[in-house]
């Protein structure tokens, strides 16, 4: 299941995305202002994401737990991922 966040400076575009229990998410984090970042989603095997300035990284992660999981923007809370 896709889950894609696009980020401007400390704030995660949408703020939050729900996606079904039980499934593996592809998390995508993309630079929307042209500037590097770091992004982390707090959920048990999820590594930190390297997004280049105006760029893409994606991790899929295997089947979260239902729970809500902040997404973190180099180091502030930014989105949430809702499962």
């Amino acid at each position: 299941m896709p889950a894609t966040f696009v980020v401007a400076g400390t704030r995660a575009r949408p703020p939050v995305i729900t996606v079904p229990a039980g499934i593996p998410v592809e998390l995508t984090v993309a630079s929307g202002d042209g500037r590097s970042h770091r992004a982390q989603l707090l959920v048990a095997g999820a590594p930190e994401l390297v997004v280049a300035a105006g760029g893409r990284a994606s991790e899929r992660i295997a089947a979260p737990p239902a729970n809500r999981y902040v997404l973190l923007v180099d180091g502030q809370a930014a989105g949430a991922l809702v499962v």
